[in-house]
């Protein structure tokens, strides 16, 4: 079967949910000010973004398996933003879970951080082979031309740390509508934040996920050890403060890549205009931060994406008491005891053990 050419990174299923005619779906173009409406059919696209090394045999099955994962995820959507104010059960709850974990990792951006992570890590071995830098980094680019399947591989291998996250439906309520992005899964962690730690993970302690889903449902995950919320008791959570679907809103903005997307007519303009001058948005380049440093006498070093910071506490949830003045510890860096997947997760905790002094 051949590839297909034009490919999704934010599937044309979930865009359907932020559109009036399932053919068109209102964008803000970041760079140009801009609103405009857009072909659903050629929007958060790229042509051959899942092909792996050239192989149009890999590529094309890299994209059928997508294709089935994405059957599965459309239809917990459906019945999530359909019946909204329902118990989530467990297969619903994984298919959600799964989806925000696999979205966050095929956006164009997720796969040019991944790609620009393994530049730095792999820049000095050419160098310690005489290859000058400014080489080095074409060549390694041009190795890791197509990073998004590694980086759906090495975000997916996170799940099971993920399986303890709490979950709950997050129904607006309010005149605001929910926005999204081309890269729409957001992370931030306020009890990271409040002891100065730069990188988040995926089994951080303290870790807040978010992931609209419509304009008016979206998905929320976060450590319950760290955190409550209101209605404990149920699955989802009614939004009746703007505020706080602002604040959702601003989140979305900080992680977009190059365009906010929207249902057309559910958000005014001036309302576009206040999350975007609320909040900054980072470039590109402005998104990773490369460290060196060196522990136990042996040079490492280690980089990571900045997560947003400053966007404000969400009226529904907050920090348990007995963890507002929980000192920053090597054993409470992560949820649970780490069985690292990769080798650069020891460089991650030995990176913030020496930084933090622990």
């Amino acid at each position: 079967m051949p590839t297909q050419k034009n490919q999704h990174f934010v599937p044309r299923f979930y865009q359907y949910l932020f559109s009036s005619d399932n053919k068109t779906i209102a964008s803000y173009l970041i760079k140009n000010n801009k609103i405009v409406l857009s072909p659903i059919k050629s929007t958060a696209s790229k042509d051959y973004m899942y092909t792996l090394g050239g192989e149009e045999k890999e590529g094309a099955n890299l994209e059928q398996m997508l294709s089935l994962l994405e059957s599965h995820i459309a239809e917990t959507f459906k019945y999530v933003v359909d019946t909204p104010i329902q118990k989530i059960d467990g297969c619903h709850r994984f298919w959600l879970l799964f989806s925000a974990l696999l979205q966050a990792s095929r956006t164009d951006l997720s796969s040019y951080n991944l790609q620009t992570a393994l530049v730095e890590l792999k820049s000095p071995m050419l160098a310690g082979q005489g290859v000058p830098q400014n080489t080095a980094e074409l060549q390694l680019r041009e190795i890791f031309s197509k990073p998004a399947p590694l980086s759906i591989d090495s975000t997916l291998a996170h799940l099971t740390h993920c399986m303890d996250l709490e979950l709950k439906v997050l129904v607006n309520n309010t005149a605001t509508a929910f926005v999204t992005s081309d890269n729409p899964v957001c992370r931030w962690n306020h009890w990271y934040e409040e002891r100065e730690v730069d990188s988040l993970g995926w089994g951080s302690r303290g870790l807040v996920c978010y992931y609209p889903i419509s304009p008016k449902v979206g998905v929320l995950l976060y450590d319950g050890v760290v955190y409550e919320s209101d209605n404990s008791d149920v699955d989802y959570l009614e939004l009746r403060d703007e505020n706080d679907v602002m604040m959702l809103n601003r989140a979305v903005y900080y992680y977009a890549d190059n365009i906010l997307l929207f249902k057309q007519g559910s958000i005014q303009e001036t309302e576009i205009n206040k999350i975007v001058n609320q909040q900054e948005h980072l470039e590109r380049q402005d998104r990773m931060v490369i460290d060196f440093f060196n522990y136990e006498g042996e040079d490492k070093l280690y980089v990571y994406e900045r997560y947003a910071k400053g966007l404000g506490q969400l009226s529904f949830i907050r920090t348990k008491k007995d963890w507002n003045n929980r000192l920053l510890e090597k054993d409470t860096f992560y949820r649970h005891k780490q069985n690292p997947v990769e080798d650069w997760e020891i460089d991650a905790l030995s990176y913030h053990i020496m930084k933090h002094n622990l």
